[in-house]
């Protein structure tokens, strides 16, 4: 029996999937499949968070496609043992995927898959994924071809000619509860949630797009559904465009549509330059941060620095897989800058928090917040400035180190420095209540730049710098002549 097989990857979706146009043009039955593949079932960068969250994306896309009369068949594996047992019981024509800026792992799977496939005369159509261009040598244009793709018209879906797979076959059961504290899964709730942001939320997105408490309600909150497939980008720049042309292009939306360009610019970047998973971007800071300080570290992950808004946006992200950019930044600052611990080790921890973890922004991000690209200004954030800044009335630290919820703000900001009778009146014991403080922050800062700015000021960190924008970066003169051409 002849058959084409559609492979979900981080396209959990069917509206503008343009894997399954192409095989719903075809004579052939189609058979739907996704898999859980072990090696990232064994990674320590996916969690049962990012597991439980694919999970419900699949049972919405497992709906969608029975109400049209198909299946969607799951299986747990190596990918080219699935395929190797689909290839014992088909001919299979044509595989059909999008194609996938993940981990290392995932083009080592793929490498494997393309070798089988070709041994075996299967052919494998990939289609591009969000704008991201494969094997893309020069940035010229690319602004220019990204807005081309986002407002192409999505791939027409011919379901009524597409010929239904009515056989059986292994397939996993999903068994997954869901957590309330965590965004739940699925293109209607991705398409839900993009709705009423566009519609209300954006209005303050903003003004409090910086603020941990604030942010929680005003940001977009659809970055899991773009990460992991359940709804497209060009779902979410054409909704976005269609609400500007409606309701004018107000401030709110011009910075998130920015934000989007900025999203895929990191992922293209990532996708030229892999090697940002594991190694410094810039090699003038290879030897700078190599000693791992444990205690430090478990600190760290805990949330139990002795800095406030330090913990509780750890404990918040523990909890709810979410936290707004500033708050990421400064985690990664405070491990990398003031713990001057390797950005390695906090990369994949962080990863298997994020519900959203997408290789292409994360290692960009993290490295340039950990200051080893030399291309980006040094951002050392002093905890406690963002702390008094951007959650003055300490609504969020409150939400999160309840422990501290009877010290009113301003102090609430710095316990330690409470003086004996606000300790006794606050029912507060330094070190019990709640953690004192790992390092002085006054001090680390200046400890990390005295030694981070002489390494970007260097004049080899220079000459790979420019080099490095030259491969990566389109100037803002030559973006405004692609955009407008």
């Amino acid at each position: 029996m002849s058959v084409r097989i559609v492979w979900f990857k981080r396209d959990i979706r069917i509206e503008d999937h343009a894997a399954i146009s192409a095989a719903s043009q075809q004579d052939e039955p189609v058979i739907f499949i996704y898999i859980f593949d072990d090696f990232l079932l064994n990674d320590s960068r996916y969690s049962s968070k990012h597991f439980g969250f694919i999970a419900e994306c699949l049972q919405d896309l497992r709906e969608e496609l029975q109400a049209r009369g198909h299946r969607l068949f799951i299986f747990k594996g190596e990918a080219i043992s699935v395929f190797r047992y689909l290839h014992e019981k088909f001919v299979i024509h044509t595989v059909y995927s999008h194609a996938e800026t993940g981990v290392t792992s995932t083009w080592r799977r793929d490498i494997q898959l393309q070798e089988f496939f070709q041994i075996n005369k299967i052919a494998w159509r990939e289609f591009r994924s969000n704008g991201i261009i494969r094997k893309m040598i020069d940035t010229a244009g690319w602004h220019r071809r990204w807005n081309e793709f986002m407002m192409q018209d999505f791939a027409t879906i011919n379901w009524q000619n597409m010929k239904a797979f009515h056989g059986e076959l292994r397939s996993l059961e999903l068994n997954h509860r869901s957590n309330p504290l965590l965004q739940q899964g699925g293109s209607s709730q991705g398409q839900a949630m993009l709705n009423s942001f566009l519609a209300e939320r954006h209005k303050k997105y903003f003004n409090h797009i910086s603020k941990p408490y604030e942010s929680t309600i005003t940001c977009s909150r659809i970055s899991p559904y773009v990460a992991w497939g359940a709804l497209s980008m060009r779902q979410v720049v054409r909704s976005t465009t269609a609400t500007m042309n409606q309701s004018g292009r107000t401030m709110h939306l011009r910075q998130f549509m920015s934000r989007l360009m900025w999203q895929a610019h990191f992922i293209q970047k990532f996708e030229r330059e892999t090697r940002m998973e594991f190694e410094n971007i810039n090699p003038m800071f290879n030897g700078v941060r190599l000693e791992i300080n444990e205690s430090l570290l478990q600190a760290w992950k805990a949330g139990e620095t002795g800095y406030p808004l330090v913990d509780a946006s750890m404990r918040c992200l523990q909890a709810t897989g979410w936290i707004n950019f500033r708050m990421r930044a400064m985690l990664v600052s405070f491990l990398t800058h003031h713990l001057w611990q390797p950005w390695q080790e906090g990369a994949s921890y962080l990863a298997s928090l994020f519900l959203d973890f997408e290789p292409g922004i994360h290692y960009p991000q993290i490295q340039m917040q950990a200051g080893t690209t030399g291309a980006h200004i040094l951002r050392v954030y002093d905890p406690v400035k963002q702390s008094l800044e951007k959650d003055a009335e300490a609504l969020f630290i409150k939400k999160w180190c309840p422990e501290l919820s009877a010290i009113p703000a301003p102090i609430v900001h710095t316990p330690w420095n409470l003086s004996a009778m606000e300790q006794i009146f606050y029912n507060y014991e330094p070190g019990i209540t709640y953690p004192e403080r790992i390092v002085n922050v006054s001090e680390t800062g200046l400890r990390a730049q005295k030694i981070l700015w002489p390494i970007i000021k260097s004049s080899e960190s220079k000459d790979f710098v420019n080099m490095y924008l030259k491969r990566h970066v389109v100037s803002p003169e030559r973006k405004r002549k692609e955009l407008n051409n």
